[in-house]
Formats: C-alpha cells, sequence, structure tokens
C-alpha cells in the first residue's frame, strides 16, 4: 500500500507548508485522523474520503502525505512514527493519545504553532526538523547531548512559544542538569533527575496516572501523595499531523 519513495528534508518540509495548514483548517485534526485510521483497515480510497467528510482529491493528498511519514526512518531503518503491522504493511495513523489532558493541550498548541510558522518560519523548519530527526515511535522526547547547549537553548525558546513553561518536562542525571540547565532560562519547567539518564530529554509532560495511591489501612504514604509526571505522546502525535 504504502510504496512512496523516501522523503527529503525538502519533501517533508513542503507536507508542512502553508496548504498543509489549509487542509488542517477545512476539515480539523478529527477528520484526518479518521481518515487515516479506516485507509488502514483496507477501506477502498473513496469510502474512506466519504466517510470522514473530505473530498476525494484532498484525501489522496493526505494519505500521500502519511505515507511519506511513514518513511521517515531511525538509523536501523525504523518508523519513527507508526508501528507497522507487519514487515509489508506501514500504518498510517499517528500513535494515539490515551488521556483527555493531552487532547486539551492540542488545541493550543495547534494554534500557537500557526503562529510561529507565520512570524518565524526558520524556527518552525528548526523545530520539525530536530523533532522528525529525533523521536521515535518509542521515544516520545527530544534527547540533546551535554554539548549542545545551545541548540538545547533555542529548542525551549521555541518550545515555550508553544505551550507554557509548565507543560514540558526536563530529564537527565543530576550532573547533566546541573551544567545544562542551571540559568533561569529553564525556570517553570518541570525537572527530573535520573542517574541513568547522559543527556537531556526534553518533551511535553502529563501527570503519571500509572502510578496508584497506595493506602495503608489508615493513611496514605508520603511518596502517593506526590504528583508524578511523564513525557507525553502529544509532541510526537502533533508533530506526525503537522508533517
Amino acid at each position: 500500500m504504502n510504496k512512496s519513495p523516501t522523503p527529503t528534508s525538502k519533501d517533508i518540509f513542503h507536507t508542512a507548508s502553508s496548504s498543509n495548514e489549509n487542509l488542517f483548517m477545512r476539515y480539523g485534526l478529527n477528520r484526518v485522523q479518521l481518515l487515516l485510521q479506516v485507509y488502514d483497515n483496507k477501506m477502498p480510497s473513496d469510502e474512506a474520503a466519504a466517510l470522514a467528510s473530505i473530498t476525494i482529491y484532498d484525501a489522496q493528498i493526505l494519505v500521500e502525505r502519511a505515507c511519506q511519514v511513514t518513511r521517515i526512518t531511525t538509523k536501523r531503518g525504523q518508523s519513527r512514527f507508526t508501528k507497522p503491522v507487519d514487515s509489508e504493511t506501514d500504518t498510517l495513523s499517528p500513535l494515539s493519545l490515551q488521556y483527555q489532558s493531552d487532547l486539551r493541550l492540542l488545541s493550543p498548541l495547534r494554534s500557537n504553532a500557526y503562529q510561529l510558522r507565520h512570524q518565524s518560519e526558520p524556527d518552525w523548519q528548526w523545530f520539525m526538523l530536530i523533532c522528525r530527526q529525533r523521536l521515535s515511535n518509542s521515544r516520545v522526547f527530544v534527547p540533546f547531548l551535554e554539548k549542545e547547549k545551545k541548540e538545547l537553548q533555542r529548542f525551549v525558546d521555541i518550545a515555550k512559544r508553544l505551550l507554557p513553561d509548565k507543560n514540558w518536562l526536563i530529564n537527565g542525571s543530576e550532573t547533566v542538569l546541573e551544567k545544562s540547565i542551571h540559568s533561569s532560562h529553564y525556570k517553570g519547567m518541570k525537572q527530573a533527575q535520573k542517574d541513568s539518564v547522559n543527556a537531556i530529554h526534553i518533551g511535553i509532560t502529563n501527570r503519571d496516572y500509572r502510578v496508584k495511591s497506595k493506602k495503608s489501612a489508615d493513611n496514605e504514604t508520603d511518596a502517593a501523595k506526590k504528583t508524578t509526571w511523564q513525557y507525553s505522546p502529544l509532541l510526537r502525535f502533533f508533530v506526525h499531523m503537522m508533517l
């Protein structure tokens, strides 16, 4: 089904151009996502377009662009944004979001992204390039090496134009964090220390709902009362759909 050639940076940035924005403004993310889902289920193109209430011409454009996204791969040749059904079949749909908190952030993230693109196209393209190269279907954060301080700072500057500081999580070992993010530039962003991480990881955050309260017969422990945070798949989902 998906036999498109491997896209270049120029190709994939073209899919995130103003024409793509017009399609999303016309149909919205939900209808585009529905189109890709039913297409994954082997529904004929014309029926998939009709079900999603998208013209067949625009549906073909969106499906072709989705095919290009499946060809964005890691160094090991694995798709960064989708999980293939098998060795022969790629899926077009983005990996889904699980929590309402992610869905609530999607609208302001999308609006701020359009504004950023109109005000500063180079920053937008650079941000998308970094995400395209470093996100993966198993990694929802963007890693930066300790030596990439300038790149990290630029990424953070752009990230804070997309969502408020409190919606971003930075993770790394204590040593790396002290060397890389000691300035007030990162104030307001959530931070977590993990000694096994020898780079800086940054991504959108949400509460870790997997951590369940552990109650004794009479009292909750202090650990159960403390809010913990995890990386949200929202950044990967958003970048996938914008590409």
